[in-house]
This record gives structure tokens, C-alpha cells and sequence, in this order.
């Protein structure tokens, strides 16, 4: 497995990553489900096979991706494992709503702390109307130990990315 660092001064995740939002579900095409009997052991062999960055979000599988990641962790040995998830700062909710998401995404994972948090789905727009408020979440998250750095994920121009980089608020 080839390794590479995240950004300028994160971890070495694996080249290849695992995300979890198309596990196999109990039935075929049900996407609120996991069928964990298969999902586990294909998260475990990518783990022993090197593959050591896993991608979620709170609400893939109606909240079970995060329950998978802890079941496959559960136990695990190896190299730490990377995890990302995201969160809906497009929802209009309150910042306790945001707060219960990163604490039970912790429960669910079984882990005492997620190093990527990002602002899922993030555009101009959005940055402008909700930025500040995810920056008091994972200034929040960071200062009690919960989250390692804060991201986003975006669809927006080129142009905008790079001016949501040029903040420096973003862990780089």
C-alpha cells in the first residue's frame, strides 16, 4: 500500500480509502439498512490489507456507516485508522444539533476522536451564512478533544475552493 500525507502537515493515509456510504444493506437496495455480517468483514480486510483512511457522514445509511466503522474497529490491532466524517452545515439547525451529531458519530465509532470533521457540501453561499458558526462547532470539538481538524467537502468553482482554502481557517 502506497501512503501519502494528508495536507501539509497531517497524517499518512493510505492512497486508497474506504468510504462507507454504499455498504451492503439487509436487503438489496436498501439504503437505511446495513447488513453488518457482511459490511464488518470487508472493512476489516481493507484495514489488513493497509487501507487506513475510512470516509462517512452522519447521516449515510441512516446513521449505521458510523456503527459499522465501530464494529470493524472493534478489537482492531494495526495501524491507527483515519477517520473523516462530515456534517449537514446546509441544515438549518441550531449549533446543539451539530454538537450531538460529533458526540454520538464518537459513541457509534467508538473512538475517543475523529481526525477529519468537514463542512459537507459546502458552497459560497453557505460559507457566508453558516461559516462562523462551524468554525464556534469545531473550535468547540477541537478544544474538548473530540475532533482533530476541521475540512469541508464542496461542489462549488474552483475559484471559490481555492477561496475557502485562502481563509486559513481549514486544517491544511
Amino acid at each position: 500500500m502506497q501512503y501519502h500525507a494528508y495536507g501539509k502537515n497531517g497524517p499518512l493515509v493510505s492512497s486508497v480509502g474506504f468510504g462507507v456510504m454504499r455498504l451492503p444493506g439487509r436487503k438489496k437496495g436498501d439504503w437505511g439498512s446495513v447488513n453488518f455480517t457482511k459490511a464488518v468483514p470487508v472493512m476489516r480486510q481493507a484495514m489488513e490489507a493497509g487501507i487506513n483512511f475510512f470516509d462517512s457522514h452522519h447521516n449515510y445509511h441512516d446513521g449505521l456507516s458510523e456503527v459499522a466503522i465501530g464494529k470493524a474497529l472493534k478489537g482492531w490491532k494495526g495501524q491507527k485508522i483515519i477517520l473523516q466524517t462530515k456534517t449537514p452545515f446546509y441544515r438549518e439547525e441550531k449549533l446543539d444539533f451539530f454538537k450531538k451529531l460529533v458526540e454520538e458519530g464518537l459513541v457509534k465509532t467508538g473512538v475517543d476522536c475523529i481526525d477529519y470533521l468537514l463542512f459537507h457540501s459546502m458552497n459560497m453561499e453557505m460559507f457566508k451564512k453558516r461559516g462562523k458558526e462551524f468554525f464556534k462547532l469545531t473550535d468547540w470539538a477541537m478544544k474538548k478533544g473530540l475532533i482533530r481538524c476541521r475540512g469541508f467537502s464542496s461542489h462549488d468553482s474552483a475559484e471559490n475552493i481555492k477561496k475557502f482554502v485562502d481563509t486559513g481557517e481549514f486544517s491544511a
